[in-house]
C-alpha cells in the first residue's frame, strides 16, 4: 500500500537526483566552455625593429610574426603605402575594415568588434576621409586575412603624424572565423598569474623578516 510517507519519501529522493542531475549538466556545460574558450587564442605581436617610415615609403608588416620593414618584406600582409593607401596580399581574400570593397579604411575605437558581419575593403583601401586615418591620427585598423587557406580576423595599430606613419602593434585569432574586438590582446595565462601571486608573496615575506631582524 503507497502511504503519504513513502510519496514523500519518493519525492523527496527525485528532487535530488534532479539536483544531482542538474549540476551535472552544469559541470558539463562549464567544462565546454571552458575548452571552446582554450581552443581559441589571440596572438599579438609588437614589432621588433623599426615601426616607423616616412609617408614617402611603403611600409608593410606580417600578421603572423613581429617582422615589419619599408618596402614590401618577406611575408607581407599589409602595408601602408606612399601613395597614402593600405595595400593587402592580392588575391587571397585579405581586407582591411572600409566604407565599402573600395571604400576608405575605417579607423576603430578599442573594443569595436571585427568580424565577418564587418565590411571590408579589397585590394587596396583609401586612408583619408570622415572616419578614416587623415592628418595626426592614431587607431586601429580592422583586418582579415588569408592563413593556409582559412580567413582570420585582427587588428593593427596605426599612427600618423607630419611625414611619418607608424605601425605600432598587431593582433589576430588564431582560431579561423573567430571574431575579435579591435585593441584586443592576450590575457595572462592561468599559471603567470600564480607565479605573479607567488613572487609577491615571497617578496612580501622578505620584507617581514627584514623589518624583525632591524
Amino acid at each position: 500500500m503507497i502511504t503519504n510517507e513513502l510519496l514523500s519519501q519518493f519525492s523527496e529522493g527525485s528532487w535530488a537526483l534532479r539536483q544531482r542531475a542538474g549540476k551535472t549538466v552544469a559541470s558539463g556545460i562549464a567544462m565546454l566552455s571552458a575548452t571552446a574558450a582554450a581552443d581559441a587564442a589571440i596572438i599579438h605581436f609588437v614589432p621588433s625593429g623599426g615601426n616607423s617610415s616616412p609617408t614617402s615609403t611603403t611600409l608593410s608588416w606580417d600578421m603572423t610574426s613581429d617582422a615589419i620593414g619599408t618596402g614590401y618584406i618577406s611575408g607581407w600582409d599589409f602595408a601602408v603605402s606612399n601613395h597614402g593607401d593600405i595595400h593587402t596580399t592580392y588575391g587571397t581574400g585579405a581586407g582591411v575594415v572600409a566604407t565599402s570593397t573600395w571604400g576608405t579604411a575605417i579607423n576603430l575605437t578599442a573594443g569595436t568588434l571585427i568580424g565577418s558581419s564587418s565590411t571590408f575593403s579589397g585590394d587596396y583601401a583609401y586612408l583619408g576621409g570622415v572616419n578614416g586615418f587623415s592628418g595626426e591620427s592614431t587607431g586601429f585598423l580592422g583586418v582579415r586575412f588569408d592563413i593556409g587557406g582559412d580567413i582570420h580576423y585582427g587588428w593593427a595599430e596605426l599612427s600618423f603624424s607630419s611625414g611619418t606613419h607608424s605601425v605600432l602593434q598587431w593582433a589576430y585569432e588564431d582560431q579561423a572565423g573567430v571574431s575579435i574586438a579591435a585593441g584586443t590582446v592576450p590575457e595572462p595565462s592561468h599559471a603567470a598569474l600564480l607565479l605573479g601571486a607567488g613572487a609577491a608573496g615571497v617578496a612580501a615575506y622578505r620584507r617581514r623578516k627584514k623589518a624583525a631582524a632591524a
